[in-house]
């Protein structure tokens, strides 16, 4: 993965992405940095019965 900002780390993506919930190890949503079109890394693609989940 290319570092693309200083004020982004690496450790710093991980323990966001650990705060997301998904039931299930489904598809993935690729996400790109806006300015360059490159992939940056992924979502998980949630479903209503994960919102359901954490309310």
């Amino acid at each position: 993965m290319t570092l693309w900002t200083d004020r982004v780390r690496p450790d710093t993506l991980s323990h966001l992405a650990r705060r997301t919930t998904a039931s299930s190890d489904g598809d993935a949503i690729p996400v790109s940095a806006p300015f360059t079109g490159e992939r940056i890394g992924s979502v998980p693609a949630c479903t209503e019965s994960d919102v359901e989940v954490v309310s």
